[in-house]
């Protein structure tokens, strides 16, 4: 499961909500007390910015601790329950509401899917670890990320906390 080597020590806190994963951003930045530790990419990322971004105020919806916290791992809904199957083939269903198939995967964190900043991770790391592989390199490290500049905060910032995590 790709998920050990991305999650693993690197979920922060107590950051399991249900049977959804969260990156805890204040215990990230505590490590080494180095604050601003998130947000390196976009610098003065404060916490009130995030909240007027991802609409804080409505806190009941999502349980986070920070606005920056994000999701590592989506949970199936309870309504999902019964098309999970075994194994890592997705299973998919036809949601009533949007007419959209919606995808889950069994884990060792329940049925769901990966969070949105965990697939360009998953990418470079199943890239380079085939070519370490080949070459026989010990660790490898990202000197250069591109992408849109739309995509700074909050998606490239977590994916920076989610590769130094």
């Amino acid at each position: 499961v790709y998920g050990d080597s991305v999650y693993g020590d690197s979920v922060y806190g107590d950051s399991v909500y249900g049977d959804s994963v969260y990156f805890d951003v204040t215990a990230f930045e505590g490590v080494e007390n180095r604050l601003n530790r998130y947000g390196r990419l976009a610098p003065g990322v404060e916490v009130t910015q995030a909240q007027q971004l991802f609409g804080w105020e409505d806190q009941g919806r999502v349980p986070k601790r920070d606005p920056r916290d994000f999701c590592l791992w989506k949970g199936r809904k309870a309504s999902e329950a019964a098309l999970a199957r075994a194994g890592s083939e997705p299973a998919a269903r036809l949601d009533p509401d949007t007419e959209d198939y919606e995808l889950c995967w069994t884990s060792p964190y329940g049925p769901g899917r990966p969070g949105w900043h965990v697939e360009c991770s998953a990418m470079l790391d199943a890239t380079v670890s085939r070519l370490n592989q080949e070459e026989e390199i010990p660790k490898y490290k990202t000197d250069v990320h591109a992408g849109g500049i739309d995509l700074k905060f909050p998606h490239h910032v977590n994916e920076v906390a989610q590769a130094l995590g």
